[in-house]
């Protein structure tokens, strides 16, 4: 698995940034715990100042590797993101 180092990060994030303005997005849904960093940096760069957190359980355990579950979402109202056009940001591939 290759690392990104925050230097990547931000040049990745400042590469799409035209194309993530065009979509004229109302706010960002960050996914916990991976979301968090890249959602903040994506709406600075973005200049979008709401971003909500939602928590997505899909393992059983903490463990690495663990069984897979029934997605539990914890820690969301959907009717703040009513009417909203919003980005989801999240940084495992697995959510």
């Amino acid at each position: 698995m290759d690392m990104l180092s925050w230097s990547d990060i931000e040049i990745l994030i400042k590469s799409n940034t035209c194309v993530l303005k065009k979509n004229n997005y109302d706010c960002i849904l960050a996914v916990s715990r991976g979301g968090l960093v890249p959602a903040v940096m994506i709406s600075h760069f973005i200049g979008i100042s709401e971003v909500q957190v939602i928590s997505i359980k899909r393992n059983s355990t903490n463990e690495a590797y663990s069984k897979k579950i029934e997605p539990i979402i914890s820690n969301f109202d959907k009717t703040v993101l009513a009417g909203k056009n919003v980005l989801i940001v999240e940084d495992i591939v697995s959510t």
